[in-house]
This record gives C-alpha cells, structure tokens and sequence, in this order.
C-alpha cells in the first residue's frame, strides 16, 4: 500500500524519513543538520510531500519524496521526484503501482511532465520501462577542492 502523508503525519514518522532520504540523497555528513532541517520544514508546510510504502503490520517499507517546481527554462510545472529509497528490494509492480500514485498527484497538480534523478542503474531500467526518457546526466566539479 502505498500512501501519501498529511503535513500533521510526518512528525510521527520523521527519523524514517530522515534515514531514508539521507541515504537516498546520499548527503555528505557536514551537511546533513542543514539538509534535515530544510526537509523537515519543507515537509511541514507541504511543499514536499512524501509518499510511503508500507509492508505488513503497517512496517515502512520505503519512501518517496516529490515536490512541484517551474522548470527555470520552458516554465512548465513539473513533479521533482527525489528521495527515493527502500528499505527493501522492491519488485517491479510495487514501483509501477507508486508511479501511478505519482502521475494522479502530478495530474492533479497540472503539471507538465515528472522528472527524478539517480545513480543506480536498476532504478534506470525499471524507470525506462515505465516510460521514462533520459533527458540528461549531471556532472559536479567541486569548486572547494581545487
């Protein structure tokens, strides 16, 4: 089953969520108070929604986070998937079944199109098959260090 949580709902989850989408986002340590902070208000104002899988016995098996932002260029509305993370190996139809949930949260929004990055590429192959198009990679050149 896979629902959306109300603003009122994420503090009773909050270190699911904040597990999840560390590791999902993969921030580095000197940046995760700043990370967990913004997420957190993000989530409380409901300008980030989170979605949550949930196993048997209610046990969160996963979560997604989405946020609708303008594309700075063409100015559509689109659907910012991140924060993807199991807890679990998920099987195909548990992925497709969540981006249902997303495109009803998308047509709702009116949005234009979702977008989501990764860097696995199994997450590549099921996103593939579900329709999704490569559009772009990112590349980062840490100005720090040099």
């Amino acid at each position: 089953m896979i629902i959306e949580l109300l603003p009122s709902q994420i503090p009773e989850l909050w270190e699911v969520i904040k597990l999840g989408a560390i590791r999902s986002s993969e921030v580095p340590e000197a940046n995760i108070p700043t990370f967990c902070n913004r997420l957190l208000q993000g989530l409380l104002s409901g300008k980030v929604s989170c979605l949550i899988r949930l196993g048997e016995g209610r046990t969160v098996l996963g979560i997604l986070l989405a946020q609708i932002q303008e594309n700075l260029i063409t100015g559509d509305r689109e659907l910012n998937c991140w924060g993807i993370y199991s807890f679990r190996v998920i099987d195909e139809e548990s992925m497709l079944a969540g981006l249902e949930v997303l495109k009803k949260i998308a047509k709702a929004n009116k949005c234009d199109r979702m977008i989501t990055m990764s860097r696995h590429p199994r997450v590549w192959t099921l996103f593939e098959g579900a329709g999704w198009t490569e559009l772009t990679r990112l590349y980062v050149y840490p100005i720090k260090e040099v």
